[in-house]
């Protein structure tokens, strides 16, 4: 807790979804204060991701967990991902990932694909296609988000948004994931839950959205379940939940 930024990167994995790249475990609850940011980076060729265990997780107003543009990446002429962007004649695709990026102004500078799936968002988001070497655009894909605690209460953000490209070549980047494992969630009218596409250059095409995803009252096994891929007995899904009045934010960007 306090005023400042902890930046923690993972390193590779073997590609299985139960394997992360490092693991931050709390002994006790993890506080997050106003001003005051954990930023998970996920290894940007692999796509490894950090995993958070703690007891509780608190997120005043003004603070957060800020993943954006720390996914895949898009740098040294290639884009990286299972949703990397497509460049064709100087022209760059955006990052896809829960939604498809979009496609440059050449026809053939496409972007990439859906990849994942909704109630098992574990992996990073892909980068918008690099385009043109003198001017890169540097759409990198936003993070991956994992948390697991047994009550979370999110008054500030938990972020993963696709980078902007900076250049009017670049795709840019798809936004991330959020995976938050928990027994009670709730939050004010001022928290955000996000997850968006980066914006591409005039001339390219810009990230799909991330995914998001809360899973609520697992019990360990049902969450090995859940994170392994397998099918959960009982699984509800549901789009709002009424103790949280915050936003939910998956946009693609333009």
């Amino acid at each position: 807790a306090g005023t400042g930024g902890l930046y923690v990167a993972s390193g590779l994995t073997n590609g299985t979804s139960t394997t992360n790249g490092a693991l931050v475990r709390v002994t006790g609850d993890l506080v997050i204060g106003s001003n005051a940011w954990f930023c998970p980076m996920s290894h940007p060729t692999n796509g490894g991701s950090v995993r958070v265990v703690a007891s509780n997780l608190a997120v005043a107003a003004g603070g957060g967990v800020n993943a954006d543009g720390m996914g895949f990446r898009s740098y040294a002429a290639i884009a990286y991902g299972p949703g990397a962007g497509i460049s064709v004649g100087s022209r760059g695709g955006g990052g896809g990932y829960g939604g498809a990026g979009g496609r440059g102004d050449n026809p053939a500078a496409v972007g990439g694909t859906t990849y994942g799936e909704t109630n098992r968002p574990v992996q990073a988001g892909s980068g918008g296609a690099f385009a043109y070497s003198p001017q890169p655009g540097f759409g990198h894909g936003g993070g991956h988000v994992r948390i697991e605690v047994a009550d979370a209460t999110i008054e500030g953000a938990l972020s993963a948004d696709g980078r902007n490209s900076i250049s009017q070549y670049g795709g840019g980047g798809s936004g991330g994931s959020v995976l938050l494992l928990c027994n009670t969630f709730q939050g004010g009218t001022g928290a955000v839950i996000r997850a968006n596409g980066g914006n591409g250059g005039n001339v390219a095409g810009g990230g799909g959205g991330g995914r998001l995803a809360v899973a609520l009252r697992l019990s360990p096994t049902d969450r090995e379940l859940l994170i392994g891929g397998s099918p959960v007995p009982g699984l509800v899904a549901f789009s709002r939940y009424g103790p949280y009045a915050g936003v939910f934010s998956v946009t693609n960007g333009t």
